[in-house]
């Protein structure tokens, strides 16, 4: 049954594993005093908990379709948290999570 208020952080789940609340981009944005919203917010103002839920379907159907199966992979789960995943062979799709607010853009540069 789901509450309407969240776990404390951090989570145990049943099998061991210890979740935090905030994800790595996440605390590197509020250690720049930048804020984001927690990837477990379902609902409400700000949450993007609901949109991950729709999303992760997807990039599954991507990952595993017929035309990406033996060419691509998802950072970070099957590229063991490198940041330089990259296939040996042949052509590489990356599929990822961009989170565009953590990047400066320079207005000025116009392509």
């Amino acid at each position: 049954m789901l509450k309407g208020t969240k776990p404390r952080f951090p989570f145990v789940t049943g099998a061991g594993h210890i979740l935090p609340e905030f994800r790595a981009v996440e605390r590197w944005l509020h250690d720049r005093k930048r804020y984001a919203h927690s990837v477990w917010k379902l609902w409400t103002s700000g949450s993007v908990g609901s949109q991950a839920l729709v999303g992760i379907p997807v990039v599954s159907r991507l990952r595993f379709g017929e035309f990406l199966a033996q060419h691509s992979l998802v950072w970070p789960f099957e590229t063991g948290f490198t940041c330089t995943p990259s296939r040996e062979e042949g052509p590489f799709v990356l599929h990822a999570e961009i989170y565009p607010g953590a990047v400066a853009v320079d207005s000025s540069v116009h392509v």
